[in-house]
This record gives C-alpha cells, structure tokens and sequence, in this order.
C-alpha cells in the first residue's frame, strides 16, 4: 500500500517542524555559550520541544509499515492470540 499525499504531506511537515525546533536548540545553545543569554529553564524547553517534534517524526516514519497489515493482523505476521 502507497502512502497517500495527505500522508507524504505530513511526514514532511513533520521533517521540517523536527529540523526547526534541532536549529532553534543549537541557536540557543550558542547564544548560552557566547554569554548572551543565561535561562537554563528555556534551554530546558527549546530540548523538550526538539525531542517531542523527534519523537513524533520517528512515530509517524513507522507508521506506514505498521498499516500495510491486515486489520487484526500484527506486524510480525502471527495471527492474534485466542484466534
């Protein structure tokens, strides 16, 4: 089964939201070591967001494989238990 262009669609949103959110730790990051900015609390938020936008890119690139099975059917091929 293809993936839909709603689908593609997403999965890029979720590339660029997971980029961005990478870019704006790293600037962070650097503005903390360049003496400029000090707050641990919003270095703490920009890592969280980074990590949450990975986390739901990792979700989704996986999702395809897991709908190509069967309704009932798991993705390691075994029918489920009491069947």
């Amino acid at each position: 089964m293809a993936m839909t262009n709603e689908e593609a669609w997403r999965l890029d949103e979720l590339r660029e939201e997971a980029r961005y959110r990478r870019e704006r730790l790293e600037l962070y990051r650097a503005r903390m070591y360049g003496g400029r900015s000090r707050s641990e609390y919003r270095l703490r938020e920009y890592e969280r967001a980074s990590q949450g936008a990975s986390a739901r890119l990792r979700r989704a690139e996986r999702l395809p494989a897991t709908r190509n099975t069967a309704p009932g059917e798991r993705s390691g091929g075994t029918a489920p238990r009491g069947s």
